[in-house]
This record gives structure tokens, C-alpha cells and sequence, in this order.
């Protein structure tokens, strides 16, 4: 018969072989937009909007969603509040879960069913980036303004509080083509409600916005208000720049706040060196990127 003291340590190697390795898993950093390229955003998108399933009984429902059961569908179901993979929505409607809430509302907006199969429009944006999920408030605390004339593919187009889109392109008649998961969407083939590829005319409503990964040292910007300046982000206050100071991009991106996996937003820095001799931290969403690279 093993001794107490002999099971005893067995016990506690069994336990470390399983301890060690989940603490090691806890320690891995997480996916970021940092292992992205412009390329991989929009092919990310864009399958999210080819996506083909056949829509279930289980999947349509009356109050939720105007989806027709047996229908052949290409994009995935809006879904406000949803933050869904591409493998989460195949098996959340192969398993007959409803496909969206793109109609019930609680008081003045649409009810969140994080339960539901899909994503909603700022849900959408942050798969494309592989973010942890941002909304469209808080997706200026990662990106700084661009201009309209210098967007480019993967830049982001961010109404706070209304909607956001992922900007493709210009086509030749200056409409705008982008990806975004939206509530009415009138088109062949595609959901009442979902993820498509199409062109969009300019909106004032719009402010042209870069995510934090795809801005890089010796970019000018411009401030668009009043600005802390910091020794360190989030540290101690240096002094404040007025609105329109222009200055380099001398390091950066550091980030304050949780982030990785975190469910609170984080804050994006870049230390700036300002014309008037000031140099420090500023966040990124009080900068505009004027275009000029030295």
C-alpha cells in the first residue's frame, strides 16, 4: 500500500503538471492589430461579408431578425452587441440559435443579445482588426483623425455613438467603398441585415480615423484641441499644447489602462516632439495625421 506522504506528493506533481502549463497560457500576450497588415484587415472583412449559410427555422425569428427560413444567404447577420467569429456564427446557427437582433429594441435602441449569432457594426471592425471589442466610443481612443484625401485601405470611417465602417477605396465616381455590419441592407443574396461590401456616398456625420498600428515615427500631426502633454502615458502632466500644435512622431505606440483581452478600452499614446520645443506623451485621439513624413 503507497504511503500517505508518497500519495501526497504525487498528488502535488499531478497538480503542478497541470498548473504550470495554464499559467503559462495565462501569460501568452494576446492576438493584436500589431500582427496585421492593411492586406490581412480587408481579407478578414471580406469574409465576413462572402460568408454563405442557409438560413434554419431556428435561425429567423419574427421579432428579432426579417431572415426567411431556407433562404441561402451571403454575410453574416448584424447583430447588435455581437462580437461573433466566423467559426462562432457557423456553429451558433448550424446549432439553430437566431441570427441577429437587427429589430427589437429596449426603450430608444436595439437590444443587446450577446447570446444571438453575429456582430454589430463596431463588433465587426474590432474582428477585423484583431482587437478586443472597442464600440464606436471607444475606437477614437485607439486611432488618431486622418484626413479624407490620404485614407487609406483598412482606415476606419466612426460616427461616436452611431455607426462605423472599414474603408476600401475611392472608385472613380468619388463614392466610398467600404465593409460594415449594418441594419438595413436591401440587397440580393445578401441578409436583411448583415455584413456587406458596398459603395456609400460621403457623410459629414464621418470622422476619417487610423488605428494606432498603421501610424509610425516621423508622421507630423496636428492637435485638434487642447492637449496634455506627459512625461510618461498616463504618468504626470508636463504641460498642455494648445489646439493646432504641430510636431513630429518620435516614438510610440505605448498603451495605458487594461488592454489585452480586458473588457476596458485601452488608451494609445505617442511621444511627440512639438514645434515649440515640447516634447512628451500626447493620446492618440486628440492627434490628426497632416500628411508630411520626415
Amino acid at each position: 500500500m503507497e504511503s500517505p506522504v508518497r500519495r501526497g506528493n504525487s498528488f502535488v506533481r499531478r497538480l503542478a503538471l497541470f498548473i504550470l502549463p495554464a499559467a503559462m497560457l495565462i501569460c501568452l500576450p494576446a492576438a493584436d492589430a500589431g500582427t496585421m497588415t492593411r492586406e490581412d484587415v480587408l481579407a478578414v472583412a471580406s469574409r465576413y461579408a462572402r460568408h454563405a449559410w442557409t438560413c434554419s427555422r431556428g435561425n429567423s425569428h419574427r421579432l428579432y431578425n426579417d431572415l426567411r427560413s431556407g433562404k441561402r444567404y451571403r454575410g453574416v447577420s448584424y447583430n447588435m452587441g455581437g462580437f461573433d467569429s466566423l467559426n462562432d456564427f457557423e456553429r451558433k446557427t448550424r446549432r439553430g440559435i437566431i441570427a441577429g437582433n437587427s429589430k427589437r429594441r429596449c426603450g430608444r435602441s436595439l437590444c443587446i443579445r450577446r447570446n444571438l449569432a453575429g456582430l454589430d457594426c463596431s463588433g465587426f471592425m474590432s474582428r477585423c482588426f484583431g482587437i478586443p471589442r472597442h464600440t464606436t466610443r471607444t475606437l477614437p481612443q485607439i486611432s488618431a483623425v486622418v484626413r479624407r484625401v490620404d485614407l487609406e485601405p483598412g482606415d476606419i470611417l466612426n460616427a461616436e455613438g452611431y455607426h462605423a465602417m472599414l474603408f476600401d477605396r475611392f472608385d472613380d465616381e468619388g463614392q466610398i467603398w467600404v465593409y460594415e455590419s449594418v441594419v438595413r441592407l436591401r440587397r440580393s443574396g445578401s441578409p436583411p441585415a448583415g455584413v456587406a461590401h458596398r459603395a456609400v456616398d460621403w457623410d459629414r456625420r464621418y470622422t476619417a480615423r487610423r488605428l494606432y498600428h498603421f501610424i509610425h515615427k516621423g508622421e507630423r500631426v496636428s492637435t485638434v484641441r487642447s492637449t496634455a502633454v506627459r512625461v510618461e502615458p498616463g504618468g504626470r502632466l508636463k504641460k498642455s499644447v494648445s489646439a493646432r500644435s504641430s510636431g513630429m512622431i518620435i516614438d510610440g505606440p505605448r498603451f495605458s489602462g487594461a488592454g489585452g483581452t480586458g473588457s476596458v478600452p485601452r488608451e494609445v499614446w505617442f511621444k511627440i516632439d512639438y514645434d515649440d520645443g515640447t516634447q512628451g506623451w500626447s493620446p492618440v485621439r486628440y492627434l490628426v495625421l497632416t500628411g508630411g513624413r520626415e
